[in-house]
């Protein structure tokens, strides 16, 4: 398994104008707008890299004529394994030479949890993950939590596109 978290931290919340926490209240991350224009309007390779800070704090955006919004599981690291396994039963997961698996997402406007209960949170998906994967496809690279889903700064991939995993190297590039 390769560890993508090698040197980042969560972000403090800070208090910014309109008392916004996030660097969503200005736009797009930096990581974020960069891989969504490549994605849609290049053609080309994007190396990903760690991003220094991220956030997975969520901004209240509800307003009565906006949008329903249902807040995302939380899934418990039994059901991931649940969910794999059937996968890997099916002899779905030994088809891939690498798997990357993005950082989970440890907590929502309906369960805001502490730093130490998120840490868990992860480290029992992660081990969920690298359990299945040992047992139905043992020879597969694992890059771990890596920030595409549900962090912010996240980025974006290429849908049924091309991707290079250098194990080695600690590089993962996206073919647009």
């Amino acid at each position: 398994m390769i560890g993508w978290r090698w040197s980042r931290r969560p972000s403090p919340r800070r208090e910014r104008s309109l008392g916004c926490t996030s660097w969503r209240c200005g736009g797009l991350h930096p990581v974020s707008a960069g891989s969504l224009r490549a994605a849609l309007l290049t053609r080309g390779d994007l190396d990903l890299h760690p991003v220094d800070v991220f956030s997975e704090d969520e901004l209240d955006w509800a307003h009565p004529a906006a949008l329903e919004h249902r807040a995302p599981t939380l899934p418990s690291a039994q059901d991931v394994f649940r969910m794999l396994r059937n996968a890997g039963e099916r002899g779905l997961l030994a088809q891939f030479p690498a798997a990357i698996v993005g950082l989970p997402k440890a907590t929502n406007l309906q369960r805001h949890h502490p730093t130490e209960v998120r840490q868990r949170y992860r480290a029992d998906q992660r081990d969920a993950v690298l359990s299945v994967f040992a047992r139905y496809s043992p020879d597969t690279m694992i890059v771990a939590d890596v920030d595409i889903g549900h962090t912010d700064p996240q980025w974006v991939l290429p849908y049924g596109g091309n991707l290079t995993i250098d194990g080695p190297n600690r590089r993962i590039s996206a073919h647009y």
